[in-house]
């Protein structure tokens, strides 16, 4: 009876850890298609009609931290593969291929639109004028998709 509790035990500790071994293989994979298919740099321009100038971003799949963005006076001021202290905007995307999806496509915005409504994409953030910022981001991208 002690010899099947160790085992049951065993197995239960490498199901663990292969989802976590799995989970961290998943968190790389976003950041290294951020940083390199995606090819966002440091000192890249924002477009002018995107209203964020001076925010960060922290970037999550479940509940694992996958990157950070930094923008500064309409730049991109840092980026890379941890989380940040304060960040203004939470961002949960559900897995890699959520972002391969909407990169791929040849009407991005229509499913960037798709992803934001079914949930696989969250954008979290506290405030009032920031809420205000993402609610008119949303239905700018809701309404350029109505007429892509």
């Amino acid at each position: 009876m002690i010899k099947m509790k160790k085992i049951i035990f065993i197995g239960i500790m490498l199901l663990l850890a292969s989802s976590i071994l799995v989970s961290a293989a998943e968190t790389n994979e976003i950041c290294d298609y951020i940083m390199d298919d995606i090819k966002m740099k440091e000192g890249m321009f924002v477009p002018k009609f995107i209203p964020y100038s001076t925010d960060s971003f922290n970037i999550y799949s479940g509940n694992n931290s996958v990157g950070n963005i930094i923008i500064d006076e309409k730049k991109v001021k840092s980026l890379g593969c941890d989380s940040i202290n304060d960040s203004t905007y939470n961002v949960y995307i559900k897995n890699v291929d959520t972002l391969k999806d909407i990169f791929t496509a040849e009407k991005q915005v229509d499913v960037l639109n798709e992803k934001l409504s079914n949930k696989d994409i969250v954008v979290t953030t506290d405030g009032f004028f920031k809420n205000m910022n993402l609610a008119v981001t949303i239905f700018g991208i809701r309404v350029v998709s109505w007429f892509s």
